[in-house]
Protein backbone atom coordinates (compact mmCIF):
# COMPACT_ATOMS: atom_id res chain seq x y z
CA UNK A 1 0.00 0.00 0.00
CA UNK A 2 2.73 2.08 0.61
CA UNK A 3 4.38 1.47 -2.34
CA UNK A 4 1.62 2.54 -4.63
CA UNK A 5 -0.05 4.93 -2.91
CA UNK A 6 -0.25 8.24 -4.46
CA UNK A 7 1.61 10.04 -1.69
CA UNK A 8 2.36 9.42 1.37
CA UNK A 9 2.37 11.92 4.45
CA UNK A 10 5.69 11.97 6.53
CA UNK A 11 5.48 13.70 9.87
CA UNK A 12 9.11 13.93 9.69
CA UNK A 13 13.04 13.46 7.94
CA UNK A 14 13.14 10.04 10.40
CA UNK A 15 9.71 9.21 9.22
CA UNK A 16 10.73 9.76 5.88
CA UNK A 17 13.96 7.19 5.93
CA UNK A 18 11.78 4.91 7.72
CA UNK A 19 8.94 4.76 5.12
CA UNK A 20 12.29 4.64 2.36
CA UNK A 21 14.64 2.22 3.95
CA UNK A 22 12.11 -0.05 5.77
CA UNK A 23 9.02 -0.53 3.30
CA UNK A 24 10.29 0.68 0.02
CA UNK A 25 8.43 3.69 -0.13
CA UNK A 26 9.29 6.46 -3.23
CA UNK A 27 11.34 9.05 -2.51
CA UNK A 28 9.47 11.41 -4.87
CA UNK A 29 6.21 10.15 -3.54
CA UNK A 30 6.88 11.25 0.48
CA UNK A 31 5.30 14.77 1.63
CA UNK A 32 6.46 15.92 4.85
CA UNK A 33 3.92 17.83 6.68
CA UNK A 34 4.25 17.88 10.78
CA UNK A 35 2.27 18.13 13.51
CA UNK A 36 1.18 21.24 14.80
CA UNK A 37 -0.01 23.62 17.83
CA UNK A 38 -2.44 25.92 18.18
CA UNK A 39 -0.66 29.22 19.07
CA UNK A 40 -3.40 31.01 21.43
CA UNK A 41 -3.45 27.63 23.54
CA UNK A 42 0.28 27.75 24.21
CA UNK A 43 0.83 31.67 24.27
CA UNK A 44 3.88 32.41 26.59
CA UNK A 45 2.79 33.34 30.68
CA UNK A 46 5.39 35.60 32.42
CA UNK A 47 7.59 33.18 34.43
CA UNK A 48 6.24 34.42 38.17
CA UNK A 49 2.40 33.97 37.09
CA UNK A 50 2.92 30.95 36.05
CA UNK A 51 4.73 29.95 39.29
CA UNK A 52 2.05 31.92 41.12
CA UNK A 53 -1.28 30.14 39.65
CA UNK A 54 0.31 26.56 40.44
CA UNK A 55 1.01 27.54 43.67
CA UNK A 56 5.09 26.79 43.04
CA UNK A 57 7.92 28.84 44.97
CA UNK A 58 8.95 31.93 42.65
CA UNK A 59 12.75 30.58 42.89
CA UNK A 60 15.03 27.66 42.04
CA UNK A 61 15.68 26.16 38.30
CA UNK A 62 12.49 24.33 37.59
CA UNK A 63 12.89 21.37 34.79
CA UNK A 64 9.48 20.18 33.67
CA UNK A 65 8.88 16.39 32.37
CA UNK A 66 5.36 16.26 30.45
CA UNK A 67 3.63 13.31 29.09
CA UNK A 68 2.47 9.91 29.41
CA UNK A 69 4.07 7.91 32.36
CA UNK A 70 5.43 4.81 30.96
CA UNK A 71 8.68 3.12 30.77
CA UNK A 72 9.73 4.09 27.13
CA UNK A 73 9.06 7.73 27.96
CA UNK A 74 12.40 7.97 29.56
CA UNK A 75 11.35 9.77 32.81
CA UNK A 76 13.65 8.11 34.92
CA UNK A 77 16.71 9.48 33.03
CA UNK A 78 15.22 12.33 33.47
CA UNK A 79 15.27 12.28 37.14
CA UNK A 80 18.80 11.06 37.20
CA UNK A 81 19.76 13.91 34.66
CA UNK A 82 18.26 16.34 37.46
CA UNK A 83 20.20 14.05 40.42
CA UNK A 84 23.61 14.68 38.40
CA UNK A 85 22.86 18.50 37.66
CA UNK A 86 21.98 19.29 42.15
CA UNK A 87 25.21 17.26 42.47
CA UNK A 88 26.88 19.58 40.10
CA UNK A 89 26.18 22.75 41.84
CA UNK A 90 22.72 23.34 41.43
CA UNK A 91 21.10 22.09 44.61
CA UNK A 92 17.78 24.62 43.85
CA UNK A 93 17.14 22.42 40.83
CA UNK A 94 13.90 20.71 41.08
CA UNK A 95 11.70 18.45 38.65
CA UNK A 96 8.14 18.88 38.08
CA UNK A 97 6.78 15.45 36.82
CA UNK A 98 3.35 15.95 34.65
CA UNK A 99 1.05 13.12 33.57
CA UNK A 100 0.16 10.22 36.47
CA UNK A 101 -2.90 8.34 36.37
CA UNK A 102 -5.92 8.42 38.77
CA UNK A 103 -6.94 12.21 40.81
CA UNK A 104 -3.76 12.16 42.39
CA UNK A 105 -0.56 10.57 42.36
CA UNK A 106 -0.60 7.07 44.34
CA UNK A 107 2.54 4.82 43.76
CA UNK A 108 -0.29 1.95 45.07
CA UNK A 109 -2.24 2.51 41.74
CA UNK A 110 0.10 3.39 39.75
CA UNK A 111 3.30 0.57 39.13
CA UNK A 112 5.29 3.09 36.86
CA UNK A 113 5.06 5.76 39.22
CA UNK A 114 5.69 3.42 42.39
CA UNK A 115 9.05 2.71 39.99
CA UNK A 116 9.89 6.33 39.29
CA UNK A 117 9.48 7.09 43.14
CA UNK A 118 11.81 4.37 43.77
CA UNK A 119 14.42 6.01 41.40
CA UNK A 120 14.60 9.29 42.56
CA UNK A 121 15.28 7.89 46.10
CA UNK A 122 18.21 5.62 44.54
CA UNK A 123 19.65 9.30 43.25
CA UNK A 124 19.58 10.78 46.30
CA UNK A 125 16.98 12.97 44.53
CA UNK A 126 13.35 12.19 46.35
CA UNK A 127 12.55 15.73 48.25
CA UNK A 128 13.41 17.25 44.36
CA UNK A 129 10.86 15.49 42.50
CA UNK A 130 7.29 16.28 42.31
CA UNK A 131 4.61 14.61 40.63
CA UNK A 132 1.45 15.21 39.46
CA UNK A 133 -1.60 13.68 37.74
CA UNK A 134 -2.32 14.93 34.09
CA UNK A 135 -4.16 18.38 33.63
CA UNK A 136 -6.20 20.05 31.63
CA UNK A 137 -4.90 21.61 28.26
CA UNK A 138 -5.60 24.64 29.43
CA UNK A 139 -3.22 24.59 32.26
CA UNK A 140 -0.03 23.32 30.36
CA UNK A 141 0.92 26.44 29.02
CA UNK A 142 1.45 27.52 32.74
CA UNK A 143 2.93 24.33 33.63
CA UNK A 144 5.29 24.93 30.86
CA UNK A 145 6.07 28.79 31.31
CA UNK A 146 6.79 27.67 34.52
CA UNK A 147 9.66 26.24 33.96
CA UNK A 148 13.28 26.57 33.06
CA UNK A 149 13.94 23.73 30.83
CA UNK A 150 11.94 20.79 29.50
CA UNK A 151 13.02 17.68 29.55
CA UNK A 152 11.88 14.92 26.78
CA UNK A 153 14.12 11.84 27.04
CA UNK A 154 12.44 8.96 25.26
CA UNK A 155 13.96 5.95 23.86
CA UNK A 156 12.33 6.55 20.85
CA UNK A 157 9.58 9.29 19.72
CA UNK A 158 7.00 9.45 16.70
CA UNK A 159 6.92 12.84 16.37
CA UNK A 160 6.37 14.28 19.90
CA UNK A 161 4.54 17.35 20.46
CA UNK A 162 5.18 18.52 23.69
CA UNK A 163 8.46 19.76 22.66
CA UNK A 164 6.78 22.24 20.29
CA UNK A 165 4.11 23.13 23.02
CA UNK A 166 7.19 23.81 25.11
CA UNK A 167 8.96 25.90 22.17
CA UNK A 168 5.37 27.72 21.81
CA UNK A 169 5.57 28.85 25.44
CA UNK A 170 9.27 29.83 25.25
CA UNK A 171 10.92 27.42 26.76
CA UNK A 172 14.20 25.57 25.97
CA UNK A 173 14.05 21.79 25.40
CA UNK A 174 16.64 19.03 26.05
CA UNK A 175 15.58 15.92 23.88
CA UNK A 176 16.94 12.76 23.00
CA UNK A 177 18.03 12.63 19.45
CA UNK A 178 15.12 10.17 19.01
CA UNK A 179 12.11 10.16 16.02
CA UNK A 180 10.72 13.53 15.61
CA UNK A 181 12.39 15.17 18.84
CA UNK A 182 15.72 15.48 16.63
CA UNK A 183 13.28 17.06 14.03
CA UNK A 184 11.70 19.56 16.95
CA UNK A 185 14.84 21.13 18.51
CA UNK A 186 17.51 22.55 16.61
CA UNK A 187 20.69 21.77 19.06
CA UNK A 188 22.19 24.75 19.91
CA UNK A 189 19.47 27.36 18.72
CA UNK A 190 16.26 26.04 20.51
CA UNK A 191 17.83 23.89 23.12
CA UNK A 192 20.34 20.72 22.50
CA UNK A 193 20.02 17.36 22.31
CA UNK A 194 21.58 14.11 23.70
CA UNK A 195 21.59 10.98 22.21
CA UNK A 196 18.88 8.54 22.93
CA UNK A 197 19.20 5.78 25.32
CA UNK A 198 18.68 3.27 22.29
CA UNK A 199 21.86 4.40 21.06
CA UNK A 200 23.36 3.77 24.51
CA UNK A 201 26.20 6.85 23.75
CA UNK A 202 24.43 9.34 26.15
CA UNK A 203 26.49 12.43 26.76
CA UNK A 204 25.79 12.67 30.15
CA UNK A 205 28.72 15.31 31.05
CA UNK A 206 26.21 18.11 28.74
CA UNK A 207 24.34 18.05 31.28
CA UNK A 208 25.64 20.14 34.18
CA UNK A 209 27.31 22.18 31.32
CA UNK A 210 24.39 23.32 29.85
CA UNK A 211 20.89 22.67 30.54
CA UNK A 212 21.12 24.69 33.92
CA UNK A 213 22.82 27.52 32.29
CA UNK A 214 20.50 30.39 32.09
CA UNK A 215 22.81 32.52 29.82
CA UNK A 216 21.60 30.46 26.79
CA UNK A 217 17.72 30.64 27.74
CA UNK A 218 16.68 33.68 26.51
CA UNK A 219 18.77 32.80 22.94
CA UNK A 220 17.20 29.35 23.27
CA UNK A 221 13.51 31.01 24.24
CA UNK A 222 13.68 33.18 21.37
CA UNK A 223 14.95 30.59 18.95
CA UNK A 224 11.96 28.28 19.64
CA UNK A 225 9.48 30.17 19.24
CA UNK A 226 10.73 31.76 16.42
CA UNK A 227 10.84 27.86 15.17
CA UNK A 228 7.44 26.94 16.17
CA UNK A 229 6.29 29.95 14.48
CA UNK A 230 7.76 29.25 11.37
CA UNK A 231 6.85 25.59 11.04
CA UNK A 232 4.82 24.03 14.03
CA UNK A 233 1.44 25.93 13.70
CA UNK A 234 -1.69 24.75 12.96
CA UNK A 235 -1.91 27.04 9.98
CA UNK A 236 1.51 25.59 8.82
CA UNK A 237 0.05 22.07 8.68
CA UNK A 238 -2.85 23.06 7.31
CA UNK A 239 -0.94 24.93 4.51
CA UNK A 240 1.85 21.75 4.07
CA UNK A 241 -1.69 19.53 3.81
CA UNK A 242 -3.19 21.57 1.40
CA UNK A 243 -0.50 21.90 -1.02
CA UNK A 244 0.00 17.76 -0.66
CA UNK A 245 -3.69 17.27 -1.43
CA UNK A 246 -3.30 19.66 -4.72
CA UNK A 247 -1.32 17.60 -6.12
CA UNK A 248 -4.22 14.82 -6.43
CA UNK A 249 -6.16 16.91 -8.76
CA UNK A 250 -2.89 16.86 -11.61
CA UNK A 251 -0.91 13.56 -12.71
CA UNK A 252 0.94 11.69 -11.03
CA UNK A 253 4.40 9.79 -11.89
CA UNK A 254 4.18 6.13 -11.95
CA UNK A 255 4.87 4.58 -8.95
CA UNK A 256 8.46 3.91 -8.74
CA UNK A 257 9.14 0.22 -6.42
CA UNK A 258 11.94 0.70 -3.75
CA UNK A 259 12.87 -2.73 -2.65
CA UNK A 260 12.99 -2.72 1.37
CA UNK A 261 15.85 -3.04 2.95
CA UNK A 262 16.58 -6.61 3.43
CA UNK A 263 19.13 -9.07 5.41
CA UNK A 264 20.81 -12.11 3.42
CA UNK A 265 18.72 -15.03 3.42
CA UNK A 266 20.07 -18.04 2.64
CA UNK A 267 17.26 -20.31 0.11
CA UNK A 268 16.65 -24.16 0.83
CA UNK A 269 14.44 -26.36 -0.67
CA UNK A 270 10.71 -26.26 -0.07
CA UNK A 271 11.12 -30.35 0.50
CA UNK A 272 13.80 -29.06 3.60
CA UNK A 273 11.07 -27.87 5.26
CA UNK A 274 8.67 -30.61 4.98
CA UNK A 275 11.46 -33.13 6.03
CA UNK A 276 12.56 -30.79 9.13
CA UNK A 277 8.53 -31.04 10.13
CA UNK A 278 8.22 -34.76 9.69
CA UNK A 279 11.90 -35.00 12.11
CA UNK A 280 10.32 -32.91 14.64
CA UNK A 281 7.08 -34.60 14.64
CA UNK A 282 8.84 -37.74 14.88
CA UNK A 283 10.70 -36.94 17.74
CA UNK A 284 8.00 -35.24 19.78
CA UNK A 285 5.54 -37.81 19.21
CA UNK A 286 6.54 -40.03 22.64
CA UNK A 287 6.56 -36.98 24.33
CA UNK A 288 3.62 -35.08 23.57
CA UNK A 289 1.26 -37.55 22.98
CA UNK A 290 0.47 -38.47 26.95
CA UNK A 291 1.22 -34.42 28.06
CA UNK A 292 -1.82 -33.23 25.03
CA UNK A 293 -4.06 -35.88 26.17
CA UNK A 294 -4.35 -35.30 29.72
CA UNK A 295 -4.31 -31.47 28.75
CA UNK A 296 -7.49 -32.38 26.63
CA UNK A 297 -9.14 -33.82 29.35
CA UNK A 298 -8.29 -31.36 31.83
CA UNK A 299 -9.76 -28.57 29.09
CA UNK A 300 -12.66 -30.95 29.12
CA UNK A 301 -12.80 -30.45 32.36
CA UNK A 302 -12.86 -26.90 33.08
CA UNK A 303 -15.77 -26.07 29.56
CA UNK A 304 -17.93 -28.98 31.54
CA UNK A 305 -17.63 -27.26 34.71
CA UNK A 306 -19.02 -23.99 33.50
CA UNK A 307 -15.50 -22.67 33.10
CA UNK A 308 -14.04 -21.19 30.03
CA UNK A 309 -10.86 -21.54 28.45
CA UNK A 310 -8.32 -18.17 27.60
CA UNK A 311 -5.78 -18.42 24.97
CA UNK A 312 -2.48 -16.40 24.80
CA UNK A 313 0.33 -16.17 22.11
CA UNK A 314 2.80 -13.67 20.28
CA UNK A 315 3.43 -13.68 17.04
CA UNK A 316 3.24 -16.26 15.36
CA UNK A 317 1.48 -17.79 18.48
CA UNK A 318 -1.50 -15.16 18.53
CA UNK A 319 -2.28 -16.86 15.14
CA UNK A 320 -2.42 -20.60 16.68
CA UNK A 321 -4.35 -19.14 19.57
CA UNK A 322 -6.75 -17.47 17.63
CA UNK A 323 -6.64 -20.61 15.26
CA UNK A 324 -7.27 -23.36 18.90
CA UNK A 325 -10.60 -19.95 19.88
CA UNK A 326 -12.11 -20.71 16.57
CA UNK A 327 -12.29 -24.62 16.08
CA UNK A 328 -13.54 -24.26 19.71
CA UNK A 329 -16.49 -21.86 19.44
CA UNK A 330 -17.46 -23.12 15.78
CA UNK A 331 -16.61 -26.70 16.70
CA UNK A 332 -16.54 -27.08 12.22
CA UNK A 333 -16.71 -31.02 12.98
CA UNK A 334 -19.44 -31.49 14.90
CA UNK A 335 -22.61 -29.18 13.19
CA UNK A 336 -25.51 -28.29 15.43
CA UNK A 337 -23.46 -28.76 19.00
CA UNK A 338 -23.29 -25.51 20.56
CA UNK A 339 -19.87 -23.71 20.53
CA UNK A 340 -17.16 -24.02 23.82
CA UNK A 341 -16.21 -20.81 25.78
CA UNK A 342 -13.11 -19.59 25.08
CA UNK A 343 -11.17 -16.61 24.17
CA UNK A 344 -7.74 -15.29 22.56
CA UNK A 345 -6.46 -12.31 24.38
CA UNK A 346 -4.55 -11.30 20.98
CA UNK A 347 -7.51 -11.32 19.46
CA UNK A 348 -8.89 -7.59 20.41
CA UNK A 349 -6.39 -5.35 18.44
CA UNK A 350 -8.06 -2.08 19.81
CA UNK A 351 -7.24 -3.18 23.38
CA UNK A 352 -3.95 -4.64 22.47
CA UNK A 353 -2.37 -2.00 20.76
CA UNK A 354 -4.32 1.28 22.67
CA UNK A 355 -2.43 -0.43 26.15
CA UNK A 356 0.50 -1.09 24.43
CA UNK A 357 0.57 2.71 23.65
CA UNK A 358 -0.58 4.50 26.74
CA UNK A 359 0.46 2.07 29.31
CA UNK A 360 3.19 -0.18 28.08
CA UNK A 361 3.93 -3.13 25.82
CA UNK A 362 4.75 -5.68 28.73
CA UNK A 363 1.27 -5.73 30.21
CA UNK A 364 -1.08 -5.27 27.31
CA UNK A 365 -1.67 -9.48 27.94
CA UNK A 366 -1.77 -9.35 31.10
CA UNK A 367 -4.59 -6.73 31.15
CA UNK A 368 -7.00 -8.66 29.22
CA UNK A 369 -5.85 -11.65 31.60
CA UNK A 370 -7.02 -9.76 34.44
CA UNK A 371 -10.17 -8.53 33.38
CA UNK A 372 -11.42 -12.00 31.94
CA UNK A 373 -9.53 -14.15 34.40
CA UNK A 374 -12.07 -16.14 36.65
CA UNK A 375 -10.94 -18.76 39.50
CA UNK A 376 -13.19 -21.57 37.70
CA UNK A 377 -11.59 -20.83 34.14
CA UNK A 378 -8.09 -21.91 32.73
CA UNK A 379 -5.31 -20.59 30.67
CA UNK A 380 -3.37 -21.64 27.78
CA UNK A 381 -0.22 -20.27 27.18
CA UNK A 382 1.47 -20.69 23.46
CA UNK A 383 5.21 -19.53 23.27
CA UNK A 384 7.54 -20.57 20.94
CA UNK A 385 10.82 -18.86 22.41
CA UNK A 386 9.63 -19.67 26.23
CA UNK A 387 7.92 -18.14 28.85
CA UNK A 388 10.30 -16.58 30.20
CA UNK A 389 10.99 -14.28 27.34
CA UNK A 390 7.61 -13.23 26.71
CA UNK A 391 7.25 -11.74 30.65
CA UNK A 392 5.21 -14.48 32.39
CA UNK A 393 5.31 -14.81 35.75
CA UNK A 394 3.84 -17.93 36.81
CA UNK A 395 4.34 -17.57 40.54
CA UNK A 396 2.31 -13.96 40.30
CA UNK A 397 -0.72 -15.37 37.58
CA UNK A 398 -2.57 -17.31 39.96
CA UNK A 399 -3.02 -13.87 42.80
CA UNK A 400 -3.04 -11.45 39.92
CA UNK A 401 -5.86 -13.35 37.90
CA UNK A 402 -8.03 -15.34 39.98
CA UNK A 403 -7.76 -17.60 36.68
CA UNK A 404 -5.39 -20.32 37.70
CA UNK A 405 -6.97 -21.49 40.61
CA UNK A 406 -8.48 -24.76 38.35
CA UNK A 407 -5.42 -25.08 35.33
CA UNK A 408 -2.69 -23.57 33.47
CA UNK A 409 -1.20 -24.75 30.62
CA UNK A 410 2.15 -23.51 28.70
CA UNK A 411 3.19 -24.65 25.12
CA UNK A 412 6.28 -23.65 24.98
CA UNK A 413 9.70 -24.72 22.80
CA UNK A 414 11.23 -24.34 26.26
CA UNK A 415 11.71 -26.40 29.07
CA UNK A 416 8.42 -27.73 30.37
CA UNK A 417 6.81 -24.63 32.16
CA UNK A 418 5.39 -25.62 35.90
CA UNK A 419 1.34 -24.74 36.07
CA UNK A 420 0.42 -22.17 38.52
CA UNK A 421 -1.43 -24.98 40.43
CA UNK A 422 2.51 -26.02 40.84
CA UNK A 423 2.18 -29.38 38.80
CA UNK A 424 4.21 -29.36 35.38
CA UNK A 425 1.21 -30.57 32.73
CA UNK A 426 2.20 -29.03 29.76
CA UNK A 427 3.85 -30.25 26.46
CA UNK A 428 6.95 -29.68 25.43
CA UNK A 429 5.81 -28.21 21.48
Amino acid sequence: MIREAAFVIAECPRDSDDLIELHGADPARIREVSCGVEPASFAPVPRAVARAVLGLPEDGFLALQLGQMVPRKGVDDAIRAVARCRAAGMPDMRLMVVGGIGPRPDPAVDPELARLMGVAAEEGAADAVDFAVARPGDLLRYFYSAADAFLILPWYEPFGITPREAMACGVRVVGADAGGIAHSVVDGETGFLVASRVNRTWRRGRWPASMPSRRCAPVWARGGQARFAADFTWDRVADGLEAAFGELSGPMPAPVLVPARRTGVTRVPASAGFDELSRLLELGRDALAPATARMAGEVADVLAGGGKLIVRGNGGSAADAQHMVTELVDRFLIPGRRGLPAIALCACAATLTAWSNDIGYEDALARERLALGRPEGAILAISTPGLRRTGWRLSTLRKASGCGGRRFWAATAGRCARSATGRSSCPCL
